[in-house]
């Protein structure tokens, strides 16, 4: 009867801090979305992040049954610790700390409230809600616009072509194929990359099935988004060549864009994780890494019984959804 009542208890005071939570954030909050709905952001993958941190919740429901166990004081600390860094961030008007105040405590508190096992299960779904933390990226930006043009004039010279660069600017004074095309923001692959940083991460979390695995895999998909939108560029910068500039623009550069993205995002789960998953192998044969369970057990750790065809489904999803913010925020 004692442990009911604490747990309801807790249930009761984790609500109240939810809801004055709530009227605390809920002008930052504002702020944040409609920072992430501005045309000119390249942040409209944070509108996924959310489900797949729903998600990862909802498919370890067992596991947090299980591991819920008494208060921890040490969760208490964080909690105190992410209070003093939203006082700060409310004091200074900076939104961004305040946000970031927000996911600490939410993850804070499950862990002073439940202990030290719930504040483990909690480190993905709710650390992943940084991906919703706007960030300026405006130096990144111009460095990946001079790298998708520097590939891909060197890509198209190496096949014969006369296409000179300038700075971002591309172009061919070919009589009979001139064309002139400028690596602009939204062309710099920051979106892709972004959501491949998104999805990939999210994939590694539910299926594979060591923390090695998971970084090398992780890791790869920044330079595989990077190669993906210099390809993305030479085949845009092809089709103007041959076809002229109009051929190359509108609906083929879309299309482009998307089947480069999807290509980019099978090559990152496939050829990446069964590489990362032979090094792996050899590294744990050589007691150089501790031995992790077997698949059928990380699987099992997930309550579906199809966890792959779940987020096989999620992952549609994300994708779809990132596709259709493409059309609406060119």
């Amino acid at each position: 009867m004692k442990g009911t009542t604490l747990n309801f208890t807790r249930w009761v005071l984790l609500a109240v801090i939810a809801l004055s939570g709530w009227f605390h954030y809920r002008g930052m909050l504002s702020s944040v979305v409609a920072h992430i709905q501005a045309p000119d952001e390249e942040m409209t993958h944070a509108l996924v992040a959310p489900l797949i941190s729903l998600s990862a919740i909802m498919l370890r429901c067992r596991k947090f049954r299980k591991e819920a166990g008494l208060p921890s004081w040490r969760g208490f600390g964080w909690v105190v610790f992410f209070l003093v860094v939203a006082w700060v961030g409310a004091g200074g008007g900076y939104g961004r700390v305040s946000q970031v105040s927000m996911i600490g405590l939410i993850w804070s508190i499950p862990y002073a409230f439940w202990g030290r096992g719930v504040g483990r299960l909690m480190l993905f779904p709710v650390w992943f809600l940084l991906f919703t933390v706007p960030v300026s990226l405006d130096g990144l930006i111009v460095h990946l616009r001079i790298i998708a043009a520097v590939g891909a004039v060197g890509i198209l010279n190496g096949f014969g072509m006369e296409i000179v660069r300038e700075g971002t600017l591309i172009f061919s004074q070919v009589e009979g194929a001139e064309f002139y095309l400028d690596v602009a923001d939204p062309c710099s692959g920051i979106r892709s990359l972004s959501m491949m940083m998104l999805l990939v991460g999210a994939y590694t979390q539910f299926i594979l099935k060591s923390r090695f695995q998971r970084w090398v895999v992780f890791a790869c998909s920044i330079p595989v988004a990077v190669l993906g939108n210099v390809f993305r560029v030479s085949l845009v910068c092809l089709v103007a060549y041959h076809l002229g500039q109009e051929a190359a623009e509108g609906v083929y550069h879309d299309s482009v864009g998307y089947a480069v993205f999807y290509a980019a995002v099978l090559t990152v789960t496939f050829s990446v994780e069964k590489t990362a998953e032979r090094i792996d192998s050899w590294l744990q044969k050589k007691r150089l890494l501790p031995q992790y369970p077997s698949a059928q057990d990380t699987a099992a750790d997930a309550s579906p019984k199809h966890p792959l065809a779940v987020v096989a489904l999620a992952t549609a999803l994300a994708v779809l959804t990132f596709s259709a913010l493409c059309l609406f925020y060119p």
